[in-house]
């Protein structure tokens, strides 16, 4: 999914994604200034999440639609 605004310049320990979804981000995809892309796989606590990052959860799909929803809202 990509980075929702509220998610970007927050670290993964902020955004506390799997005791309050049940989800855990296993790889971001981050596009570099040079048009190219890297993947990080295994992103740890302390990275941050950046405007344009795609972000690859891991989850049961209610759980993934439970915070699409609340995304919706906010």
């Amino acid at each position: 999914m990509p980075a929702p605004p509220t998610f970007v310049g927050r670290t993964l320990r902020e955004l506390e994604l799997r005791p309050r979804f049940g989800l855990t981000l296993i790889a971001i995809k981050r596009f570099t200034q040079d048009g190219g892309q890297i993947t990080m796989v295994a992103p740890t606590a302390d990275d941050r999440v950046q405007e344009g990052d795609v972000l690859s959860l891991l989850g049961p799909n209610d759980r993934l639609g439970g915070l699409e929803s609340l995304l919706a809202k906010s």
